[in-house]
């Protein structure tokens, strides 16, 4: 049976603003316009997984944002996940196109052959990332950000950590149990991240205070310390606001 052909359409709405900010913003996105890719709708928006790893890792390069992820998880289907995932990549007034295939093939390599019939959604001229003022982003969000998909693959929370968070009065018992009550650990990873991504640098410290207490995960928690924090990164982010 041949495969239907879909074609999603973004276009990008823009009211006047007198804000010096948001007309940086709007200034960029003039070359963005509308944008169209077309995919092969029963064999890539039903047969990829966009939402878990694949996203985790456009989280980590800060092509997507924590806000992103909590609006696409609301979708209630696999295939409107994925369809938000590309509205929203198409929407960027920057090329993102190689990292999102990219971090498809590196997630499931079987799917490379479907991966090359998404066609190329990139304008001409998007190579490079946009001139812009960044406002202030807490430089500790960003390294959590940074070493989201890591960690997502890699933490284990056991009790001394939840404890430890707890009594530190990062997480409520609320928190906690909203976590646990997540069904993989990816899931609870996921979860923990996006609650510490919304806190202060006391509490990231503290975060990393508690990793470095564990011997399996100190030299995460060094990493992640080391982690380097970009104007580009803060672009990046902005834009994704």
């Amino acid at each position: 049976m041949e495969s239907r052909k879909e074609e999603v359409v973004v276009t990008i709405h823009r009211e006047n603003d007198t804000c010096s900010e948001t007309t940086e913003l709007l200034e960029l996105q003039e070359k963005t316009e509308t944008r169209k890719i077309t995919v092969l709708d029963g064999e890539f928006l039903h047969n990829v997984t966009l939402d878990t790893t694949v996203l985790d890792g456009l989280i980590s390069k800060c092509i997507l944002t924590i806000g992103d992820r909590e609006e696409i998880t609301k979708q209630p289907s696999l295939s409107e996940r994925n369809r938000m995932i590309l509205n929203i990549l198409i929407a960027r007034p920057y090329s993102t196109f190689e990292t999102l295939t990219e971090e498809l093939i590196n997630f499931e390599r079987s799917k490379k052959d479907l991966v090359s019939k998404l066609k190329n959604y990139d304008c001409p001229g998007d190579i490079s990332l946009p001139s812009l003022t960044t406002i202030d982003i807490n430089n500790h969000t960003i390294q959590l950000q940074k070493n989201f998909k890591i960690l997502v693959h890699q933490l284990v929370i056991g009790e001394s950590i939840a404890d430890h968070l707890i009594s530190a009065e990062i997480l409520c018992t609320e928190d906690h149990g909203e976590i646990c009550a997540q069904i993989t650990k990816e899931q609870k990873n996921r979860l923990l991240l996006t609650k510490l991504m919304h806190k202060d640098a006391d509490a990231f410290t503290c975060f990393l205070s508690v990793l470095k207490e564990d011997n399996s995960y100190e030299e995460l928690a060094r990493r992640i310390e080391r982690t380097e924090v970009t104007n580009e990164d803060k672009i990046l982010l902005q834009v994704g606001r």
